[in-house]
């Protein structure tokens, strides 16, 4: 009697897996790239909304919203190119900007891909020198500080060749950033992705965005960015199904001991 209880039971755990579906959630794959506008302070990094495209939301840690360029691919492909409904990201603030965090829905787009910011990553220049803010080529990163505390930016700023006057006439700014791109729950399995916001374009050099962003001024440099993704698939976590086919396994484990034992009472 006790072994065929035995035996009802691993029976109805290898049929409760045999119902499911055996498989892991999907990896995100392939790359996507973003382009908007931004204002950037020493505080902030302010995604803007596009009022003429209808999305986002136009004030300071509210939603913004961004268009699709070339190249896509993978998971991306069935984006629209262009400013889309549903393409929001959230602004950051500080500082400090840099570090590990935990930001979710950071970035979310119209064909139900999410990314959740983990990291963003300081800026990779030795720390800028005002003085050499209107030398051809020169790179810092800047810094902020409150109080007693300074903080490294995420900003890596390059400034240009030479102009007719000898000195720069604008900087390239860059910072990036490390998330988890997932559909639909991030329980399911996330991959990890990087990611590289810039922008060609300040509008001045080195030394006119320390003067803008920097005290007294506590101003804010405005520009078009892009923003490219690129990433390989974690470890993908099982699906309620792949947890069935392991139940599979116990009940037939459990009905080989089961056997074993019947045979050596006979």
């Amino acid at each position: 009697m006790q072994i065929n209880q035995a035996l009802a039971k691993a029976c109805g755990i290898a049929l409760l897996g045999l119902c499911s579906f055996n498989g892991y959630a999907a990896s995100i794959t392939g790359q996507v790239n973003l382009n908007a506008s931004v204002g950037v302070s020493a505080f902030s990094i302010d995604f803007y909304s596009n009022s003429a495209q209808a999305c986002g939301i136009a004030s300071p840690n509210a939603l913004g919203c961004f268009g699709i360029n070339n190249p896509i691919s993978g998971s991306f492909n069935n984006l629209l190119l262009g400013y889309q409904s549903g393409n929001t990201i959230k602004d950051l603030s500080g500082p400090p900007i840099t570090g590990s965090m935990n930001i979710s829905q950071f970035i979310q787009f119209a064909n139900g891909i999410t990314f959740d910011l983990t990291k963003v990553l300081p800026g990779s220049g030795p720390v800028c020198d005002a003085s050499q803010g209107n030398n051809p080529g020169y790179v810092c990163t800047p810094t902020v500080t409150i109080g007693v505390n300074t903080f490294l930016s995420p900003f890596t700023l390059q400034n240009s060749s030479a102009g007719p006057s000898g000195t720069a006439t604008n900087a390239a700014v860059s910072f990036n950033v490390e998330v988890l791109a997932y559909l639909g729950l991030a329980s399911t399995g996330t991959s990890s992705y990087n990611g590289a916001f810039s922008t060609q374009s300040a509008g001045m050099n080195i030394a006119g965005i320390l003067a803008t962003v920097g005290s007294p001024n506590n101003g804010t440099v405005v520009a078009s960015y892009s923003g490219n993704f690129n990433g390989t698939p974690n470890n993908p976590i099982p699906e309620p199904g792949t947890l069935g086919t392991i139940g599979i396994g116990l009940a037939a484990l459990i009905v080989g001991s089961i056997r074993r034992k019947s045979g050596s009472v006979s």
